[in-house]
């Protein structure tokens, strides 16, 4: 029995959904599935009633609920008893990333820092491209998140030497579709880029979309509409069947209008659209910025296990 596997089944139980859940922990629900049948398995007893309609915890299943709650929070007592020297240092740290990283992930991030370094303040900005390197400053106290498809992935040596800058790879990540849970499409595992002809598509400002320039100039895709939040993108596509819109798999997580329901993500096939995500810092960097770091690294350690 894992730590892992208690924070999976708390998750499950309190979304009533083995969907829902798997979208916010950020893994697949194949996995999650998996991981759940093990953990009854060990247990030797059902501990969730699955159906169409959600899961529901077992009479059992509730009593290991609260027990669970209140092992995670002990652990997590533990982790703070470790560095409890490091939970007194204070400062602020700039973190400047793409919309999708600061949507999806960062809140979760500040969350935990806010509970582990009370005096360690996040400033959080948003920006595209060359943008977030405008957020270097001389107090080493900056994190810069940023993606490179594999084409533009030759810039990452530049863009190191060019600021005598620290790196470490984060995550990959692929582009997906993201369509109205109406559209019949809405029910294939895979859709190919073709399709997409029959959309009208809704994306970010033509200047800042520069994962999917080429994939659409490829596919012969035309935008209609186009905002620079993508929130607004979001909205649209909840609201007319007839629209989609082209993101980062990431944004799914902690999404609203996935997790309502309202709109569906499904990953391309037929064509490689992956690239990686990487966090830029100073090689003199702060205690506080090396926390921030240190959390960062570790959620999405957890994300990918």
């Amino acid at each position: 029995m894992q730590i892992k596997q208690l924070e999976y089944f708390v998750e499950v139980a309190n979304s009533s959904s083995i969907n829902q859940a798997a979208q916010k922990l950020y893994i697949s629900q194949q996995a999650l599935s998996a991981s759940l049948t093990a953990f009854e398995k060990e247990l030797g007893y059902p501990i969730l009633l699955r159906s169409k309609q959600g899961v529901e915890l077992t009479s059992r299943g509730k009593q290991i609920l609260i027990e669970a709650e209140d092992i995670l929070h002990t652990v997590q007592k533990w982790f703070l008893l470790s560095d409890s020297s490091q939970k007194y240092i204070s400062g602020h740290v700039v973190v400047a990333a793409p919309t999708s990283i600061c949507n999806a992930i960062m809140p979760s991030i500040i969350l935990e820092c806010k509970q582990l370094y009370p005096d360690i303040t996040i400033h959080l900005y948003e920006a595209r491209g060359e943008q977030l390197f405008d957020y270097i400053s001389e107090e080493n106290n900056f994190i810069i998140i940023n993606g490179y498809t594999k084409e533009k992935e030759k810039f990452l040596t530049a863009d190191i030497r060019s600021r005598d800058l620290s790196f470490f790879p984060l995550f990959n990540d692929e582009l997906c579709i993201f369509l109205n849970s109406n559209h019949p499409y809405a029910q294939y595992r895979h859709l190919k880029p073709a399709k997409l002809k029959e959309f009208t598509l809704t994306l970010y400002p033509e200047k800042d979309i520069f994962p999917y320039l080429n994939f659409l100039d490829k596919f012969h895709l035309k935008r209609t509409y186009s905002s620079m939040h993508q929130e607004n993108l979001f909205h649209l596509v909840s609201k007319d069947i007839s629209l989609a819109t082209i993101l980062p798999n990431i944004v799914s997580h902690n999404n609203y209008y996935i997790e309502n329901g309202s709109v569906k993500s499904i990953p391309f096939s037929g064509i490689n659209l992956f690239f990686s995500f990487y966090t830029f810092y100073s090689k003199v960097s702060t205690e506080a910025t090396d926390l921030v770091l240190t959390l960062l690294k570790q959620y999405f350690s957890r994300l990918q296990e």
